[in-house]
């Protein structure tokens, strides 16, 4: 029962070693070729998937978890679109402003998981967007976020500590 509950979380370590793991084989094989420039780096990055974005968030019996799935899939193609396009500003204004109303996603997985035809629905959704999670993960934009905030807490916890 415990490892159904971290399934998701299970299955987002795994795309995010298996990136590692692609960007040191992507490292070690750029140094063995001539050294590219930064634009065709995220030109390389940045590459759209073919198609447009073509993800419907489930539609759940629990109310609330409609409305997070909802809401959720709606920002993930917003940030993939903007991230496709090569808009940093829009991209980090999204993580910003909009992000933090997805911060509660564990106890929503939990509403999501309630019947196993609950379940079924939300694990089917996730497949679909691994994908487009995936893409968020490893661009730019999130990695410039994430070092973003992460100084901005040290910062704080230094306050904090005084």
């Amino acid at each position: 029962m415990k490892m159904r509950n971290n399934f998701p979380i299970l299955i987002f370590f795994c795309l995010l070693i298996t990136t590692s793991s692609c960007d040191n084989n992507t490292q070690t094989a750029g140094s063995a070729k001539e050294t590219t420039s930064e634009n065709d780096k995220k030109d390389e990055i940045f590459t759209p998937a073919a198609g447009n974005i073509e993800l419907q968030a489930p539609d759940f019996a629990d109310p609330a978890s409609n409305k997070y799935y909802s809401d959720y899939t709606s920002y993930l193609k917003r940030v993939v679109t903007a991230i496709r396009s090569q808009d940093e500003e829009a991209t980090m204004k999204l993580f910003r402003e909009e992000g933090k109303q997805f911060d509660n996603i564990n106890e929503m997985e939990e509403h999501a998981r309630s019947t196993p035809e609950e379940e079924q629905k939300f694990t089917t959704w996730l497949m679909q967007s691994m994908p487009l999670q995936k893409e968020v993960v490893q661009s730019l934009y999130y990695k410039k976020f994430n070092e973003e905030y992460y100084k901005k807490v040290k910062e704080d916890f230094k306050k904090k500590e005084l």
